[in-house]
């Protein structure tokens, strides 16, 4: 018995030391789709690069059936991403391109954000942010030590904007 105990103890020992045998790409994706789900209507630079992801991800794994792009509007992308978080299955299938303001919301709106941005994997971005504020020639304020000492009217897209 203590000979049965102890061979199955070795085996068990010496098998957890062997590679697992990974599933290959192909095997994994065969049949299935890939869902990118956008926080926009469709039209917009955001639905854009899910399309634009949609078609590269079909292009490019092996195996793949379908990729699709899911238009999830509302609240400048604020539902989107508190579905990708909350509700979205999260074995690889669904892939999200969210507002690059989800951060920003997190701290500034802690209600409305029911994410955290750090549990999140950011896989990358399609293209760079360059955010400006312009002001007109008329305007009072001619610099930055100006704005901090005059009132500046400024307009932006929402509290989620980045300009906000």
């Amino acid at each position: 018995m203590k000979r049965t105990i102890f061979a199955l103890a070795s085996l068990a020992a010496l098998s957890a030391g062997l590679p697992a045998v990974a599933q290959g790409a192909a095997e994994f994706y065969k049949s299935k789709t890939i869902r990118v789900m956008v926080g926009f209507n469709p039209g917009g630079s955001y639905d854009f690069y899910a399309r634009l992801a949609a078609e590269m991800l079909k292009a490019s794994i092996p195996g793949l059936d379908a990729a699709i792009v899911e238009n999830r509007p509302g609240a400048g992308g604020l539902m989107a991403t508190n579905f990708f978080y909350n509700q979205a299955s999260k074995d690889g299938l669904v892939l999200a391109v969210l507002p690059d303001t989800i951060a920003n919301t997190q701290l500034m709106e802690p209600t409305n954000s029911k994410w955290d941005v750090t549990r999140i994997n950011y896989i990358g971005s399609f293209a760079p942010v360059n955010s400006a504020v312009l002001r007109r020639g008329a305007a009072p304020a001619k610099s930055i030590a100006d704005m901090k000492k005059i009132e500046v009217v400024v307009g932006c897209s929402g509290k989620n904007a980045q300009s906000y």
